[in-house]
């Protein structure tokens, strides 16, 4: 064989060690557990909440920040009672849930929580209600209804 001949072999070869080595790349990459339980931007949140029915709207910030205001339909469950765990547990681990909190820290912590116990259909507003009200301030919009 000559030289030209070994240039072409070897990189021919190294080319399909490449390609096979991407392929297996592809497709160890994790995957969520559950890919239902996620995370949502104000406009996808919303129109989750208003577009699908039986979706139960969860507000888990403390009960004043909950009377000081909150999404229409929602049910507080306080995330710094003793119970709220037991709260979760009690709820339909199979049910859509929809859940909010001020920032998007407790919801985060919430969701870890919900996944490990089974939940299979959760959504949570990024950035909370924070990020609600400064995207429907900017947009003119009251309470989603754009």
């Amino acid at each position: 064989m000559s030289k030209i001949n070994y240039l072409y072999f070897f990189s021919f070869t190294g080319l399909i060690f490449l390609t096979l080595f991407v392929l297996w790349a592809v497709s160890t990459n994790e995957t969520p557990i559950n890919p239902k339980i996620l995370s949502a931007s104000v406009v996808d949140f919303s129109s989750h909440i208003q577009g699908e029915t039986g979706r139960t709207l969860i507000d888990i910030r403390t009960p004043e920040e909950y009377e000081s205001g909150h999404l229409d339909g929602a049910t507080n469950l306080d995330f710094y009672h003793p119970l709220f765990t037991e709260w979760l547990g009690d709820l339909d681990r199979h049910k859509p849930l929809a859940i909010y909190c001020r920032s998007g820290n407790r919801t985060g912590k919430t969701l870890a929580v919900m996944e490990k116990m089974g939940f299979t259909d959760v959504i949570e507003l990024s950035g909370g209600v924070v990020a609600w009200q400064e995207y429907y301030e900017q947009s003119d919009c009251s309470n989603g209804a754009c």
